[in-house]
């Protein structure tokens, strides 16, 4: 029994991950950076870099959050699910406050 409720638990606090929606699962995004002008140039220029994904942090995923709570969809969903456990429970319950 203890090493199914361990099973239980790590799948209750493991969240799907999802490919970053802001580097498309590159890690990666270019950022814009004001150029001035100097000596060698008499207008300045917007000129690009190639940043770390903030959104991320780099990982190239992300944790898959419920529509309605915001709360991460753990592995103990199907996998094409939007609602995380507590709110599917609450829909098919008919627990809705409505």
């Amino acid at each position: 029994m203890g090493r199914m409720k361990e099973e239980f638990m790590r799948m209750q606090e493991t969240p799907y991950m999802d490919k970053c929606s802001e580097c498309d699962g590159e890690g990666t995004v270019l950022e814009e950076v004001p150029m001035p002008h100097n000596f060698n140039r008499d207008i300045g220029f917007i000129d690009t870099k190639t940043v770390t994904c903030e959104t991320c942090s780099g990982a190239q995923e992300v944790e898959r959050l419920c529509n309605e709570c915001s709360e991460w969809v753990t592995i103990n969903v199907d996998e094409s699910s939007i609602l995380c456990e507590n709110c599917i429970d609450i829909r098919d319950n008919g627990m809705g406050v409505g």
